[in-house]
């Protein structure tokens, strides 16, 4: 003969798991959510509290707009944001570390890692971090985004013009083989330029000089 016996119990703790969007921000504006669920519902309303650590500093590298998550009887998953601090130290990448801290309602062996990934890197160390270098592996002048000043710069020329009311350059209305042709002069420089005096040639003749007081700032064209 055989005695079948079952019984029920309710002092299993309901388990607690975190869960982020993703395992990684940017250092610059990122964000992450991280959601905490319960695996079955609790009778009284709880207050779990969440542990930040790793090698970021909360507060400094980083915040989040809740420090701890409070679930209930109708509520079994909420929610948190965390948001990073943008900085101009060169850390390398830093780790944020969270865990469930000490709550005797529930079980959790939950524990999660998000990276913030530095921005503030500067390859070729001219000063300009990489990413607000436009030149990020050649070394140049903080003024310049961090490209070398190249000088005065022929940047375009329209030397035959388009048929029809396309090739109007100047803007007078009609198409002319001679009115509409144009050379574009770009300064990248510090300071200013003063071009008084400049000529425009071709191998027959001087097609144009620049009259006095004709000055290109930096970064500008003419």
């Amino acid at each position: 003969m055989f005695l079948f016996v079952s019984c029920q119990t309710d002092d299993i703790l309901p388990y607690l798991k975190l869960e982020p969007s993703s395992d990684n921000m940017n250092e610059d504006s990122g964000s992450v959510s991280l959601t905490a669920t319960l695996n079955s519902y609790v009778d009284e309303e709880l207050t779990i509290p969440l542990v930040f650590g790793g090698t970021a500093k909360y507060g400094i590298d980083y915040t989040s707009n809740l420090t701890s998550i409070i679930l209930g009887k109708d509520l079994i998953s909420k929610s948190i944001v965390i948001s990073t601090n943008q900085d101009s130290e060169q850390e390398g990448d830093e780790s944020i570390i969270i865990s469930v801290g000490e709550i005797d309602k529930i079980l959790s062996l939950s524990k999660i890692e998000i990276s913030i990934l530095d921005d503030d890197i500067d390859s070729d160390e001219d000063g300009v971090f990489d990413a607000f270098d436009n030149c990020p592996n050649e070394p140049g002048e903080i003024e310049n985004d961090g490209c070398p000043w190249l000088g005065l710069i022929i940047n375009e020329v329209n030397y035959d013009p388009a048929s029809g009311i396309a090739g109007d350059a100047n803007g007078d209305g009609r198409r002319s083989p001679h009115d509409d042709e144009f050379l574009e002069l770009y300064y990248s420089g510090p300071g200013q330029i003063d071009l008084s005096g400049y000529t425009i040639e071709d191998s027959d003749h001087l097609r144009h000089t620049f009259p006095s007081e004709t000055i290109l700032q930096s970064k500008k064209q003419l």
